[in-house]
């Protein structure tokens, strides 16, 4: 599947990225904007469905680039590697 991102950052408006997945999720809840940018509706009764909330700790090796990105920021602060 390919997708094109659109930022809506201030600063980066219109900036686009194309990228290519297996898989795309939405996670934006029952009032989805993702659903209604993509066109997307619900079917059916919505108020009838069984509904989960889950809270999931995936194992994986997809990169964990957060935890990378505050690793680097604590470098940059303390290059010494001392605690702040």
């Amino acid at each position: 599947m390919t997708v094109t991102l659109e930022h809506t950052a201030p600063g980066r408006e219109g900036q686009t990225a194309t990228v290519r997945a297996n898989y795309v999720i939405g996670c934006d809840g029952a009032r989805s904007a993702v659903r209604g940018a993509i066109g997307g509706a619900l079917h059916g009764d919505a108020a009838h469905q069984a509904w989960g909330v889950m809270d999931v700790l995936a194992v994986t090796d997809f990169p964990d680039w957060a935890h990378e990105v505050l690793r680097a920021l604590a470098r940059r602060r303390h290059p010494d590697g001392a605690a702040p």
